[in-house]
Protein backbone atom coordinates (compact mmCIF):
# COMPACT_ATOMS: atom_id res chain seq x y z
CA UNK A 1 0.00 0.00 0.00
CA UNK A 2 1.15 3.54 -1.07
CA UNK A 3 -0.25 7.24 -1.06
CA UNK A 4 -0.05 9.40 -3.45
CA UNK A 5 0.22 13.11 -2.22
CA UNK A 6 -0.64 15.46 -4.85
CA UNK A 7 1.28 19.14 -5.36
CA UNK A 8 -1.11 21.54 -6.46
CA UNK A 9 -0.03 24.31 -8.00
CA UNK A 10 3.34 25.67 -9.47
CA UNK A 11 3.90 29.17 -7.39
CA UNK A 12 6.75 30.55 -9.47
CA UNK A 13 9.15 29.93 -6.76
CA UNK A 14 11.67 27.25 -7.29
CA UNK A 15 13.19 27.33 -3.90
CA UNK A 16 9.81 27.12 -2.26
CA UNK A 17 8.15 24.50 -4.47
CA UNK A 18 11.73 22.50 -4.56
CA UNK A 19 10.47 19.52 -2.63
CA UNK A 20 6.80 19.37 -4.37
CA UNK A 21 8.85 19.06 -8.13
CA UNK A 22 10.39 16.52 -6.99
CA UNK A 23 7.39 14.62 -5.09
CA UNK A 24 5.70 14.86 -8.47
CA UNK A 25 8.36 13.52 -10.35
CA UNK A 26 7.80 10.07 -8.06
CA UNK A 27 3.98 10.57 -8.28
CA UNK A 28 4.31 10.83 -12.23
CA UNK A 29 6.47 7.95 -12.64
CA UNK A 30 4.11 5.74 -9.91
CA UNK A 31 0.96 6.72 -11.58
CA UNK A 32 2.19 5.16 -15.17
CA UNK A 33 3.03 1.85 -13.33
CA UNK A 34 -0.31 1.78 -11.81
CA UNK A 35 -2.65 2.93 -14.70
CA UNK A 36 -0.32 1.18 -17.74
CA UNK A 37 -2.03 -2.33 -17.00
CA UNK A 38 -5.60 -1.08 -16.83
CA UNK A 39 -4.82 0.52 -20.38
CA UNK A 40 -3.45 -2.49 -21.25
CA UNK A 41 -6.37 -4.81 -20.40
CA UNK A 42 -9.19 -2.51 -22.29
CA UNK A 43 -7.02 -2.73 -25.36
CA UNK A 44 -7.29 -6.07 -25.27
CA UNK A 45 -10.94 -6.11 -24.90
CA UNK A 46 -11.45 -4.97 -27.80
CA UNK A 47 -9.92 -8.25 -29.96
CA UNK A 48 -7.69 -6.34 -31.98
CA UNK A 49 -3.78 -6.96 -32.38
CA UNK A 50 -1.29 -7.02 -34.47
CA UNK A 51 -2.57 -10.29 -36.32
CA UNK A 52 -5.76 -9.44 -36.21
CA UNK A 53 -6.63 -5.82 -37.58
CA UNK A 54 -9.59 -4.09 -36.92
CA UNK A 55 -11.56 -3.23 -40.95
CA UNK A 56 -11.31 -0.36 -42.51
CA UNK A 57 -12.73 3.12 -40.55
CA UNK A 58 -12.57 3.54 -36.83
CA UNK A 59 -14.15 0.99 -34.41
CA UNK A 60 -15.56 2.02 -31.36
CA UNK A 61 -16.38 -0.54 -28.20
CA UNK A 62 -18.07 0.24 -24.70
CA UNK A 63 -16.53 -0.86 -21.70
CA UNK A 64 -18.48 -2.51 -19.95
CA UNK A 65 -21.43 -2.37 -22.59
CA UNK A 66 -24.34 -1.10 -20.30
CA UNK A 67 -24.31 2.48 -19.92
CA UNK A 68 -26.30 2.45 -15.71
CA UNK A 69 -22.39 2.77 -14.55
CA UNK A 70 -20.11 5.68 -13.18
CA UNK A 71 -17.26 4.63 -15.34
CA UNK A 72 -17.56 4.07 -19.31
CA UNK A 73 -14.20 3.27 -21.18
CA UNK A 74 -14.76 4.14 -25.00
CA UNK A 75 -12.07 2.69 -26.96
CA UNK A 76 -11.71 4.33 -30.75
CA UNK A 77 -9.62 1.85 -32.11
CA UNK A 78 -8.30 1.43 -35.96
CA UNK A 79 -5.30 0.21 -38.16
CA UNK A 80 -2.82 2.28 -39.76
CA UNK A 81 0.18 1.77 -42.08
CA UNK A 82 3.12 2.78 -39.61
CA UNK A 83 5.13 5.67 -41.53
CA UNK A 84 8.28 4.62 -42.23
CA UNK A 85 11.58 5.45 -40.30
CA UNK A 86 13.30 7.21 -43.13
CA UNK A 87 16.96 7.03 -41.18
CA UNK A 88 16.62 3.65 -41.52
CA UNK A 89 15.20 3.12 -45.27
CA UNK A 90 19.06 5.28 -45.92
CA UNK A 91 21.10 3.18 -43.61
CA UNK A 92 19.29 0.32 -45.88
CA UNK A 93 19.57 1.57 -48.90
CA UNK A 94 23.25 2.56 -48.31
CA UNK A 95 23.99 -0.98 -46.59
CA UNK A 96 22.39 -2.25 -49.70
CA UNK A 97 24.98 -0.28 -52.24
CA UNK A 98 27.50 -1.31 -49.86
CA UNK A 99 26.80 -5.23 -50.48
CA UNK A 100 26.85 -5.25 -53.68
CA UNK A 101 30.42 -3.21 -54.10
CA UNK A 102 31.73 -5.74 -51.87
CA UNK A 103 30.65 -8.83 -53.57
CA UNK A 104 31.41 -7.85 -56.66
CA UNK A 105 34.87 -6.61 -55.86
CA UNK A 106 35.39 -10.49 -54.32
CA UNK A 107 34.70 -11.19 -57.96
CA UNK A 108 31.44 -12.39 -58.16
CA UNK A 109 28.82 -12.04 -60.39
CA UNK A 110 25.52 -10.36 -59.79
CA UNK A 111 23.17 -10.53 -62.24
CA UNK A 112 21.88 -6.78 -63.46
CA UNK A 113 25.57 -5.37 -61.96
CA UNK A 114 28.06 -4.74 -65.04
CA UNK A 115 31.96 -2.98 -65.20
CA UNK A 116 32.49 -0.57 -67.23
CA UNK A 117 35.72 2.11 -67.70
CA UNK A 118 36.38 0.63 -63.36
CA UNK A 119 32.71 1.58 -62.90
CA UNK A 120 29.98 -0.39 -61.79
CA UNK A 121 26.49 -0.08 -62.79
CA UNK A 122 23.30 -1.51 -61.96
CA UNK A 123 20.16 -1.78 -64.11
CA UNK A 124 18.02 0.90 -62.63
CA UNK A 125 15.24 -1.28 -62.70
CA UNK A 126 16.96 -3.63 -60.02
CA UNK A 127 18.49 -0.57 -57.93
CA UNK A 128 14.17 0.63 -57.76
CA UNK A 129 13.24 -2.89 -56.70
CA UNK A 130 15.71 -3.55 -53.86
CA UNK A 131 14.44 0.34 -52.45
CA UNK A 132 11.15 -0.12 -52.82
CA UNK A 133 12.01 -3.79 -50.83
CA UNK A 134 13.56 -1.71 -48.51
CA UNK A 135 11.29 0.88 -47.83
CA UNK A 136 8.67 -1.58 -47.79
CA UNK A 137 10.43 -3.30 -45.20
CA UNK A 138 9.77 -0.64 -42.42
CA UNK A 139 5.93 -0.64 -43.09
CA UNK A 140 3.74 -2.41 -40.99
CA UNK A 141 0.20 -1.98 -40.41
CA UNK A 142 -0.27 -1.12 -36.56
CA UNK A 143 -2.81 -0.24 -34.19
CA UNK A 144 -4.01 2.90 -32.47
CA UNK A 145 -6.39 3.13 -29.50
CA UNK A 146 -7.85 6.02 -28.47
CA UNK A 147 -8.94 5.86 -24.52
CA UNK A 148 -11.58 7.80 -23.30
CA UNK A 149 -14.08 7.63 -20.67
CA UNK A 150 -17.52 9.01 -19.35
CA UNK A 151 -18.62 9.08 -15.80
CA UNK A 152 -21.64 10.47 -13.74
CA UNK A 153 -22.23 10.06 -10.36
CA UNK A 154 -20.38 11.33 -7.23
CA UNK A 155 -17.04 10.82 -9.22
CA UNK A 156 -18.31 13.62 -12.03
CA UNK A 157 -18.65 16.02 -9.26
CA UNK A 158 -15.24 14.95 -7.35
CA UNK A 159 -12.28 17.47 -7.43
CA UNK A 160 -8.82 16.20 -7.56
CA UNK A 161 -8.10 14.41 -4.63
CA UNK A 162 -4.81 15.62 -2.42
CA UNK A 163 -3.98 12.26 -1.34
CA UNK A 164 -5.04 8.98 -3.22
CA UNK A 165 -4.33 5.92 -1.37
CA UNK A 166 -2.61 2.52 -3.71
CA UNK A 167 -3.71 -0.28 -2.46
CA UNK A 168 -2.46 -3.68 -3.09
CA UNK A 169 -4.77 -5.18 -6.12
CA UNK A 170 -4.47 -6.86 -9.81
CA UNK A 171 -4.98 -2.90 -11.75
CA UNK A 172 -5.58 -5.16 -14.96
CA UNK A 173 -9.63 -6.38 -13.96
CA UNK A 174 -11.75 -4.63 -15.67
CA UNK A 175 -14.31 -3.83 -12.76
CA UNK A 176 -16.17 -0.54 -11.32
CA UNK A 177 -12.93 0.06 -8.35
CA UNK A 178 -10.07 -0.05 -10.86
CA UNK A 179 -12.21 2.45 -13.45
CA UNK A 180 -12.73 4.54 -10.59
CA UNK A 181 -9.36 4.57 -9.68
CA UNK A 182 -8.14 5.29 -13.21
CA UNK A 183 -9.97 8.17 -13.23
CA UNK A 184 -8.81 9.70 -9.72
CA UNK A 185 -5.18 8.66 -11.06
CA UNK A 186 -5.49 10.45 -14.08
CA UNK A 187 -6.77 13.88 -12.90
CA UNK A 188 -3.65 13.80 -10.38
CA UNK A 189 -1.48 12.76 -13.18
CA UNK A 190 -2.61 15.47 -15.53
CA UNK A 191 -2.11 18.19 -12.85
CA UNK A 192 1.57 16.60 -11.62
CA UNK A 193 2.44 16.85 -15.34
CA UNK A 194 1.58 20.50 -15.26
CA UNK A 195 3.14 21.49 -12.48
CA UNK A 196 6.46 19.48 -13.60
CA UNK A 197 6.28 21.61 -17.11
CA UNK A 198 5.81 24.86 -14.99
CA UNK A 199 8.54 24.06 -12.73
CA UNK A 200 11.34 23.79 -15.79
CA UNK A 201 10.26 26.13 -17.64
CA UNK A 202 11.24 28.21 -15.26
CA UNK A 203 14.63 26.73 -14.82
CA UNK A 204 15.00 27.35 -18.53
CA UNK A 205 14.20 30.78 -18.06
CA UNK A 206 17.22 31.23 -15.69
CA UNK A 207 19.70 29.65 -18.59
CA UNK A 208 21.02 32.52 -20.69
CA UNK A 209 20.64 32.15 -24.75
CA UNK A 210 23.84 32.35 -25.07
CA UNK A 211 25.12 29.42 -22.67
CA UNK A 212 24.63 25.80 -23.27
CA UNK A 213 24.81 25.10 -19.67
CA UNK A 214 23.62 26.96 -16.27
CA UNK A 215 23.43 25.36 -13.09
CA UNK A 216 20.48 27.11 -10.95
CA UNK A 217 20.08 27.10 -7.20
CA UNK A 218 17.13 26.84 -5.64
CA UNK A 219 18.04 26.34 -2.24
CA UNK A 220 20.99 25.62 0.36
CA UNK A 221 23.29 23.30 -1.23
CA UNK A 222 20.59 22.31 -3.88
CA UNK A 223 20.36 23.06 -7.66
CA UNK A 224 19.41 21.37 -10.80
CA UNK A 225 21.92 21.95 -13.94
CA UNK A 226 19.94 22.75 -17.19
CA UNK A 227 21.96 21.49 -20.52
CA UNK A 228 21.22 23.05 -23.92
CA UNK A 229 21.52 20.01 -26.81
CA UNK A 230 21.62 20.70 -30.22
CA UNK A 231 20.92 18.61 -32.85
CA UNK A 232 21.65 18.65 -36.49
CA UNK A 233 18.83 16.10 -38.29
CA UNK A 234 19.50 15.27 -42.13
CA UNK A 235 16.87 15.00 -44.11
CA UNK A 236 16.51 11.49 -44.19
CA UNK A 237 12.42 11.59 -45.22
CA UNK A 238 12.57 14.05 -48.10
CA UNK A 239 16.24 11.94 -49.45
CA UNK A 240 14.22 9.14 -49.69
CA UNK A 241 10.81 10.35 -51.34
CA UNK A 242 12.95 12.54 -53.72
CA UNK A 243 14.40 9.12 -54.56
CA UNK A 244 11.47 6.66 -54.57
CA UNK A 245 7.77 6.91 -54.18
CA UNK A 246 6.73 6.18 -50.73
CA UNK A 247 3.46 4.19 -49.93
CA UNK A 248 2.82 6.09 -47.29
CA UNK A 249 3.80 9.67 -47.15
CA UNK A 250 3.39 11.65 -44.17
CA UNK A 251 5.02 14.88 -45.83
CA UNK A 252 2.62 17.93 -45.01
CA UNK A 253 1.14 19.48 -47.88
CA UNK A 254 -0.15 22.69 -49.70
CA UNK A 255 -3.49 22.37 -51.03
CA UNK A 256 -3.42 21.21 -54.73
CA UNK A 257 0.22 20.87 -54.52
CA UNK A 258 1.36 17.39 -56.19
CA UNK A 259 2.79 14.52 -55.09
CA UNK A 260 6.33 14.16 -56.69
CA UNK A 261 7.52 11.59 -58.76
CA UNK A 262 10.68 9.10 -57.67
CA UNK A 263 13.73 10.20 -59.68
CA UNK A 264 14.36 5.84 -59.84
CA UNK A 265 10.47 5.90 -60.73
CA UNK A 266 10.66 8.64 -63.32
CA UNK A 267 14.41 6.60 -64.56
CA UNK A 268 11.90 2.78 -65.38
CA UNK A 269 9.41 5.03 -67.07
CA UNK A 270 9.71 3.37 -70.53
CA UNK A 271 7.51 6.81 -71.80
CA UNK A 272 10.79 8.96 -71.35
CA UNK A 273 13.44 8.27 -73.74
CA UNK A 274 17.40 8.00 -72.71
CA UNK A 275 18.50 11.23 -73.84
CA UNK A 276 15.67 13.27 -71.88
CA UNK A 277 16.66 10.87 -68.69
CA UNK A 278 20.35 12.06 -69.12
CA UNK A 279 19.48 15.37 -69.14
CA UNK A 280 16.85 15.55 -66.69
CA UNK A 281 18.96 13.62 -63.94
CA UNK A 282 22.70 15.08 -65.05
CA UNK A 283 23.88 14.10 -60.96
CA UNK A 284 23.46 9.91 -62.53
CA UNK A 285 25.84 8.38 -64.35
CA UNK A 286 23.89 6.81 -66.97
CA UNK A 287 24.36 4.37 -69.42
CA UNK A 288 22.01 2.53 -72.02
CA UNK A 289 23.14 -1.08 -73.00
CA UNK A 290 21.31 -4.05 -75.29
CA UNK A 291 20.89 -7.11 -72.88
CA UNK A 292 18.97 -9.71 -74.88
CA UNK A 293 18.32 -7.70 -77.64
CA UNK A 294 16.66 -5.07 -75.47
CA UNK A 295 18.01 -1.92 -74.53
CA UNK A 296 18.27 -1.68 -70.72
CA UNK A 297 18.89 1.22 -68.60
CA UNK A 298 22.82 1.37 -65.86
CA UNK A 299 23.20 3.50 -63.57
CA UNK A 300 26.17 3.89 -61.88
CA UNK A 301 26.11 2.69 -58.16
CA UNK A 302 28.53 5.59 -57.23
CA UNK A 303 26.55 8.44 -58.42
CA UNK A 304 23.48 6.74 -56.47
CA UNK A 305 25.74 7.01 -53.39
CA UNK A 306 26.71 10.47 -53.84
CA UNK A 307 23.27 11.40 -54.89
CA UNK A 308 21.56 9.91 -51.70
CA UNK A 309 24.27 11.84 -49.92
CA UNK A 310 24.30 15.17 -51.18
CA UNK A 311 20.02 14.84 -50.57
CA UNK A 312 21.45 14.31 -46.99
CA UNK A 313 23.07 17.92 -46.98
CA UNK A 314 20.20 19.78 -48.05
CA UNK A 315 18.21 21.74 -45.47
CA UNK A 316 19.24 19.83 -42.26
CA UNK A 317 16.62 20.18 -39.52
CA UNK A 318 18.18 21.73 -35.97
CA UNK A 319 16.56 20.89 -32.68
CA UNK A 320 16.86 21.76 -29.28
CA UNK A 321 16.48 20.71 -26.02
CA UNK A 322 17.05 20.76 -22.14
CA UNK A 323 17.93 18.01 -20.16
CA UNK A 324 17.33 19.21 -16.51
CA UNK A 325 19.55 16.95 -13.97
CA UNK A 326 19.50 17.36 -9.99
CA UNK A 327 23.06 19.37 -8.75
CA UNK A 328 24.55 19.44 -6.12
CA UNK A 329 26.18 22.89 -4.89
CA UNK A 330 29.19 22.48 -2.86
CA UNK A 331 30.72 25.89 -1.26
Amino acid sequence: MGVIEVVGVFSGDLAKDRIKYERAQNNVEQLIEEISPLEKALCEATGFNKFNLPPQGVHEKKIPENDDVDVQFLLDTHARTKTPSYKNVVSGMKGYLNGILFIVSQGSAITGVRKENDMYYMSVNKVKEAFDIIVGGELESTLEYNIKYIISGPLAKEKTLKRLVIEEKDRSILDQDNFSFYVRAQRILNDDSEFIDAYESKIKEKVPKEKEKKTVQVSGTRGYTAKKTKRIIPPYGNAVRILVNVPVDSHPREKGEMIPVGELNQLIDANINYEDKVEMFQHYDLIERDVRNKPVLFVSIKSIYNRLDNLLGIDPTETESYRITPKEIIK
